[in-house]
């Protein structure tokens, strides 16, 4: 196992683990972090205090942008959901996706970050143990409880059953609608719309009118495929059967008809519809021209989503799952009558080789209690033939009855809820904290509505601090900006060169030498020497960088015979007053040369300290080129081998070890040194 310890820091320079995930892409992360091989797999744990650990779940469980009551309610909830796992046992408490998600510290979300310091310790309690607080995107107007969703729970009162108008009057709350007039006609027709997706009509109503001919009550009619009538009217319309394993054939592991522990079951999951209808039966000739209609309708089409929902977890850890429990439970039919099996494509196909025309052409037919799976609608019945809605992420399907007045002018067949449905919903809380009203908008408010009967109480969060900061330098002068997630590194100064890796935006740079190639910087990475254009690159103003000479851990490497003035005029983007003296200590100037064990030093306009280098003569620059390449150890070996021989200056460069000596152990540092294995120090 490895493990990174956090100490004492400096923010946002040196107490921050970079991580490029591959599902989250580069991350910043507080704490402690462990490395370990399980089960063939790389796995990180972070540790770190409670609080922070809340930094990197609120944000985006919510978005940032969530008004500040409605954070700091997720931060609660989350708090608390944290606080039930937190064990003294195993390797972790809690996993990044599945419990919470948590993709570590962005200092930028600066909202989420008040909302967790405003409540902090803060916990909500039931019998005086925290609970494990769930929470949703959206309930669909309608909160449910753990005990129909996974089986758990079965005596946890601080969950309810319960009308949420404000998850409802979210406009971001994710649903789609198809509307059914009383009476169907030209100036009434079945409409739909939705933010998750615009329902096909189409397949709806051929869907319903199967569930008509299949019914069996137009066969007195001569009526044999849905060609031969038309749907003009819905005159009643409610749900019934709760979802269960049986009501579902086995699709779904969910009890929906478990009694609550209220007693009271408003739960609003069910599965099957049973309406009233008016149908016109069409003379054969219209009936034929409706077939071939029929025949040319297209099947729903899938269309995506809206974006922009909060990511919940979907399956809280620990929580039983449903099934085997009575479906019947509760006084509902089993399962209702079969859903239609014949597509709208083969009916009207079907009406199409019909020879004979229905009887009672002309005939409104009054058609009552037909029953339909609801869920063919949206295909979790595992059909698409009559998937008129086109989200497969929503939860329930819902009918409403629609009124102009005291008038009842059709039925609402939604769908809606992107979550369990748990306690808190996002969007419910959004809408609560945007609300005027007082007794609504507050987070102690809305977090008393969605856990009831709960209290909020204060746990003690603090954690000790770090451990002293180790005896180490921070080499770093400079960051990347001016990108929203990373920028290329490249092996030479130039876009035709690959990359050989990237940096995160915020990262910061161990830069070493400035307008390299004009536009670029050389910084170390990975104790290699690599190139980021300067676009991407904020310099430190307290720190000094050169166009001529390579920083290198605090060193300044010049050539030999470089002058005070030619170094000075090197150095760029630092405010303040520089200073080089000699390694007696005495300031020199001018055309005065510097020498090894020089020191330069920048200092405000107080006379402090900002940064301060050692001059080392840079060796290995063998050709005298201004730069260190494999010519120049080429160069090393040419000269050993008695094949070329160097001018003094070569000779100086070529001495990597200084021992006064050209030989192999001088060849064999630079090459070691080309290849990132060996530094100067």
């Amino acid at each position: 196992m490895v493990y990174i310890t956090r100490h004492q820091g400096t923010p946002g320079r040196n107490n921050i683990i970079w991580l490029n995930n591959s599902v989250y892409g580069y991350r910043q992360y507080l704490g402690d972090m462990s490395f370990s091989i399980q089960n063939g797999a790389i796995q990180l744990v972070n540790r770190l205090p409670l609080e922070e650990y809340l930094y990197g779940v609120v944000p985006n469980e919510m978005s940032d942008s969530f008004p500040p009551e409605a954070l700091k309610s997720q931060a609660v909830a989350a708090r608390s959901f944290a606080a039930d796992k937190i064990s003294s046992s195993g390797t972790y408490d809690l996993r990044d996706a599945v419990d919470q998600v948590y993709k570590g510290y962005d200092a930028s979300k600066t909202k989420s970050i008040a909302a967790v310091n405003a409540t902090a310790g803060q916990v909500l309690k039931s019998g005086g143990k925290v609970i494990e607080a769930l929470f949703s995107a959206s309930n669909g107007g309608m909160t449910d409880i753990p005990y129909h969703r996974w089986g758990g729970g079965a005596n946890w009162t601080f969950y309810d059953i319960q009308p949420d108008p404000y998850d409802l009057a979210n406009e971001k709350s994710l649903y789609e609608t198809i509307y059914f007039p009383v009476v169907i006609d030209a100036e009434h027709r079945v409409t739909s719309w939705g933010n998750a997706g615009t329902p096909n009509t189409t397949v709806a109503v051929n869907y319903i009118k199967t569930a008509i001919l299949n019914s069996g009550k137009l066969a007195s009619y001569g009526v044999n495929n849905i060609s031969q009538f038309e749907l003009s009217g819905v005159t009643s319309l409610e749900t019934h059967t709760y979802e269960t394993s049986a009501s579902t054939n086995g699709r779904s592991d969910q009890d929906h008809s478990r009694m609550p522990v209220t007693g009271v079951n408003d739960c609003v999951d069910k599965v099957y519809a049973r309406g009233s209808f008016t149908v016109t039966i069409l003379p054969a000739k219209a009936a034929s021209a409706s077939a071939e209609k029929a025949a040319g309708e297209p099947l729903a089409e899938e269309t995506p989503a809206a974006g922009g929902e909060p990511v919940v977890s979907e399956e809280p850890a620990g929580e039983e799952s449903a099934g085997g429990e009575n479906p019947a439970a509760n006084g509902e039919p089993a399962g209702g009558e079969e859903p239609p099996e014949t597509g709208a494509q083969a009916a009207a196909e079907q009406a199409a080789s019909a020879g004979a025309g229905p009887m009672g052409a002309g005939t409104v037919v009054s058609v009552t209690d037909v029953d339909f799976n609801m869920r063919s609608l949206n295909g979790s019945d595992g059909s698409s033939t009559w998937k008129a809605f086109q989200s497969t992420s929503l939860g329930i399907l819902v009918v409403e009855p629609v009124y102009s007045g005291s008038t009842l002018t059709g039925f609402d067949l939604s769908q809606r809820r992107y979550g369990h449905a748990c306690g808190l919903s996002q969007r419910g809380a959004e809408q609560r904290a945007k609300s005027s009203d007082p007794n609504v908008n507050t987070y102690d408010k809305i977090l008393a509505f969605y856990y009831p009967g709960t209290t909020l109480t204060t746990l003690d969060t603090s954690a000790p601090p770090p451990p002293a900061a180790l005896p180490s330098a921070d080499y770093t002068i400079g960051k990347v900006v001016n990108v929203t997630t990373s920028v290329n590194v490249r092996s030479e100064p130039s876009t035709s060169h690959s990359p050989i890796g990237t940096m995160p935006a915020g990262a910061r740079l161990e830069l070493m030498e400035a307008d390299v190639a004009s536009d670029w910087y050389m910084f170390s990475y990975g104790g290699k020497d690599a190139y980021i254009h300067k676009s991407y690159v904020q310099q430190d103003a307290d720190a000094l960088i050169s166009t001529k000479f390579i920083r290198r851990r605090g060193n300044l490497h010049v050539d030999p015979g470089t002058t005070c003035s030619a170094l000075i005029s090197s150095l760029k983007g630092y405010s303040g007053t520089v200073t080089v003296r000699n390694a007696s200590g005495t300031v020199i100037s001018g055309s005065t040369l510097v020498a090894g064990g020089a020191t330069v030093t920048l200092t405000d306009s107080g006379g402090n300290v900002l940064d301060r280098v050692t001059v080392q003569q840079m060796r290995g620059d063998v050709n005298g080129d201004g730069r260190v390449t494999t010519a120049d150890y080429t160069q090393i070996r040419l000269h050993i081998l008695h094949q070329t021989t160097l001018d003094s200056y070569g000779v100086e460069m070529a001495d990597i070890n200084g021992d006064g000596a050209i030989n192999i152990a001088d060849y064999t540092l630079l090459r070691l040194y080309l290849l990132g294995l060996w530094n100067f120090v």
